[in-house]
């Protein structure tokens, strides 16, 4: 039954095309009420005529059908950019689902007029997420002239591995880290959540410190002969001994950091490790981080870009992120675009995401875009990297 409707459908669109209007009058009685898939057709074919008779039959049929058609239906009307469509697009600017303004952004991104702009700019200020980057694609749209389009994924994944020497794989990571995990090998692993008060300093200034305690203990004592006194002394130094700690013993707690959620104060220490601006607390970072899947890693790596002087551990870095199949990788990767290995592996994962919709969030394409607008990099790059991630937003409306 479905296929005799589609069936139906193009034989209308054909007579409609060689100028019989009783194609119109056929159309118009399957959308008045067939199939689901039928309807759809016929939406999809009423959109290709760019008539204001198009147009009249698909604005007749707004609100008969479901939400999903409805949002069709108005994708429809923007494909004939008609001007006379823009008042009714305009009455569904405060709709109350998010699908149907998501149609309405589009519709409208379809269009140049001033209209259509300014109903645009209206609709930014939603409150939805995926309405405000329906918007912002549309913008784009009606400013450049054309929509962002995919790549080929074969091409690109047989283009990217014709050159494998950008790989960095499982082998080489432990090669270049196991010098770096051997130095702290001897050392007793804690918990890093055990560090949240601690001073942390360096191995001779521990030895100071505490000779420090020791010496003001017995000037404090000297001639004391309450036991209690004594007793109670004793153990406020020996707390004070208690919380320092080497910058060795939190780069042992780092790189044994377990994976899973990680409390509050372990993640604050992470930063406040990051803090203490050692290249051997930041290189510990990033190596733990490779094998970790809780969003604070990738955020740390972010704050190790920003902070890192040299380029002797921004590899280990890249391929942390390239262990990260999801769309918190996109942001820390843009940020070292000048790299050509980092360029490799954003496209990596570009399709991967482009293939695995489920492995992106909204607000990672977001952070990632106002990210690149405050780089100075290559104007063709920063474009080709803002139309890649257009196209995974457009992936996820």
């Amino acid at each position: 039954h479905d296929t005799c409707e589609v069936t139906q459908v193009e034989l209308a669109y054909a007579r409609i095309i060689q100028g019989d209007d009783a194609g119109w009058n056929i159309l118009g009685l399957i959308m008045e009420g067939t199939t689901e898939k039928a309807i759809r057709s016929s939406i999809d074919r009423l959109s290709q005529l760019t008539s204001i008779d198009a147009f009249n039959m698909l604005s007749r049929h707004l609100q008969t059908v479901n939400e999903a058609l409805n949002a069709e239906i108005i994708k429809a009307v923007g494909s004939l950019q008609l001007k006379e469509s823009i008042p009714v697009l305009t009455k569904y600017v405060n709709s109350k689902s998010s699908k149907i303004k998501i149609a309405v952004a589009k519709a409208l991104g379809e269009m140049n007029y001033e209209e259509a702009k300014e109903q645009l700019r209206l609709l930014s200020s939603d409150r939805d997420e995926y309405v405000q980057v329906a918007v912002e694609i549309a913008q784009q749209k009606q400013e450049k002239g054309y929509e962002a389009e995919a790549k080929n994924t074969d091409e690109v994944f047989h283009s990217i591995f014709f050159t494998p020497e950008w790989l960095l794989d499982e082998e080489w990571f432990e090669k270049n880290t196991a010098g770096f995990r051997m130095r702290y090998k001897m050392i007793k692993s804690q918990p890093l959540s055990r560090f949240a008060n601690m001073d942390i300093m360096p191995d001779e200034m521990i030895t100071q410190r505490r000779r420090a305690i020791q010496k003001e203990l017995t000037s404090k004592l000297m001639g004391c002969t309450d036991v209690d006194e004594i007793i109670s002394a004793k153990n406020v130094a020996q707390k004070q001994i208690d919380m320092l700690a080497t910058k060795d013993q939190l780069i042992k707690a780092i790189l044994d950091a377990p994976d899973g959620d990680l409390s509050p104060a372990a993640s604050s220490n992470l930063n406040k490790a990051l803090d203490f601006a050692s290249e051997d607390v930041m290189r510990a970072v990033v190596i733990a981080s490779v094998n970790k899947s809780n969003p604070i890693w990738v955020a740390l790596l972010n704050i190790v870009i920003d902070q890192a002087n040299d380029s002797s551990y921004i590899d280990l870095v890249i391929y942390s992120l390239a262990c990260k199949l999801n769309s918190s990788a996109l942001t820390p990767l843009i940020k070292l675009i000048d790299l050509e290995r980092a360029r490799y592996y954003l496209l990596y994962l570009y399709n991967y995401l482009y293939i695995n919709t489920n492995a992106m969030k909204i607000r990672d394409l977001q952070v990632a875009k106002k990210t690149l607008r405050k780089l100075s990099i290559n104007p063709q790059t920063a474009e080709s990297i803002m139309v890649m991630l257009t196209v995974l937003q457009e992936r996820m409306m």
